[in-house]
């Protein structure tokens, strides 16, 4: 059983059960008795036996007394325990004894109309199916207290449940006022534990969740960011409670659907880009002294690392500009050096001009950066304007360049420059894609979310 099935498990939703077996109980009373009993002794047992199911996805927590008519249910491997040997506990203790406490606080919860704490006695795995199928929950409230499980359950969340109990027309209609138009560009990221999206509905408005979603989960599966378009008018709910801008809509109602042109991390292709970078690779990053850097801070040596990393790959795989030796020299120099001067984990917009000012009073020089008078004082600029607005780098490589040429030039490796040191907030999980400013850059979004992972 891999990990995300037992994450999928533990927290996802019974989809199909079935009543227990008496190979079932035989194999449960061998695994925990030295003796074991033969099926004919077993199928007596579940004869006498309560309302016991077996949950037909999951192998781990997978047995339940389900009594969807009265609301009770519960785990109950140690009540199965108890079902074998009847006098192994007192009856003030005993698995029977639970499911009358259950029963007594689930009337009890009904009756004062305490719907949300009445589902949450249910575990997660089939709090959807009773809200569905029992009749205490008044229908007008019905779609609200799916909202309620739906915020707190992992896996497994579909169409179908929501189907079934949503009112129509729906009423209140989402606040979507905050967005222009009538339409929605919306955004799905799916990784190791996502459903297709042709199947989900939950998608988000926030391409920065799409791609936390997308990499959630083993970094060797497949991953995509998907990108559609859908009416105002056909969203479910909105939801902003957990910062994901989480829009709930059925599948059909999500139209022009693309997947994003992003290069998967999976593929022969990432691998061996990294061998052709990788001579390079150590050329750059053995000049760099690890006291310029502290150990315990998220701009550490390990940041810069993957900085140049990335710059390195960027040059290999950008077709949309030609590099020259100087270009790559002069990005290197920035990567080597931007954080030189920073003092703290903040957003700081000083720490560019700080870290020029630790350069020249320390009379750093890094050696692997050929690079002569102007093209340095180019790295230099990229450096003091990459923690400021774009518009603030772009006036002052306006003001340096002696030509349109020059600046078109300057203000793209200026742009690949704050993309590189982008691409490296995997590390605190807050890359946002509609901040990168290449193309480039936005392909390379799984592959720097595994060499996040992988490069300290």
């Amino acid at each position: 059983m891999s990990l995300n099935e037992i994450l999928q498990s533990c927290h996802g939703v019974a989809k199909s059960w079935h009543h227990i077996t008496a190979e079932e109980v035989e194999t449960f009373y061998r695994n925990n008795k030295e003796n074991t009993r033969s099926l004919e002794e077993s199928e007596k047992i579940i004869e006498k036996m309560p309302i016991i199911v077996v949950d037909n996805f999951s192998q781990l927590f997978n047995i339940y007394y389900f009594d969807c008519e009265k609301l009770v249910c519960c785990e109950c491997l140690d009540g199965l325990f108890q079902i074998f040997n009847p006098n192994i506990v007192s009856k003030q203790f005993s698995f029977e004894n639970k499911i009358k406490e259950i029963q007594k606080a689930q009337d009890e919860a009904i009756q004062k109309h305490n719907y949300d704490k009445a589902l949450l006695m249910i575990p997660d795995a089939f709090r959807f199916y009773c809200l569905e199928h029992n009749t205490s929950f008044p229908e007008q409230q019905k779609f609200r207290l799916w909202l309620e499980i739906y915020n707190h359950v992992d896996y497994g969340a579909d169409g179908e449940q929501l189907r079934a109990i949503i009112p129509h027309p729906l009423s209140p209609q989402p606040d979507l006022s905050k967005f222009e138009g009538d339409n929605l560009t919306i955004f799905r990221g799916e990784g190791s534990l996502s459903q297709p999206w042709k199947q989900a509905i939950s998608w988000t408005t926030e391409p920065k969740t799409a791609v936390f979603f997308a990499c959630k989960g083993y970094q060797s599966h497949p991953r995509a960011i998907y990108q559609g378009i859908c009416r105002k008018q056909d969203v479910i709910a909105y939801i902003t409670s957990r910062n994901e801008n989480e829009i709930i809509i059925f599948p059909e109602n999500v139209q022009h659907v693309k997947k994003l042109d992003i290069f998967s991390q999976e593929t022969p292709e990432f691998q061996e880009e990294i061998n052709n970078v990788a001579d390079k690779y150590h050329f750059y990053t053995s000049a760099i002294l690890p006291e310029w850097y502290p150990e315990n801070s998220a701009h550490n040596i390990g940041h810069i690392h993957r900085t140049i990393l990335f710059g390195l790959i960027v040059f290999d795989k950008d077709k949309n500009f030609h590099y020259t030796k100087t270009d790559e020299d002069i990005i290197m120099y920035f990567s080597a050096l931007h954080d030189i001067g920073r003092t703290n984990d903040t957003r700081d917009k000083t720490h560019g001009q700080k870290s020029l000012n630790q350069i020249r009073q320390q009379n750093i020089v890094y050696y692997p950066a050929a690079i002569a008078d102007r093209d340095l004082s180019w790295a230099k600029l990229f450096i003091k304007f990459h923690c400021c607005p774009d518009t603030d780098g772009y006036a002052a490589i306006k003001e340096m360049a002696h030509s349109q040429g020059e600046f078109v030039k300057m203000k793209y490796l200026f742009n690949i420059c704050k993309d590189i040191d982008a691409l490296d907030r995997f590390r605190i999980n807050d890359l946002n894609p509609k901040f990168l400013r290449s193309e480039i850059s936005k392909q390379l979004i799984f592959w720097a979310s595994a060499i996040s992972h992988g490069v300290k």
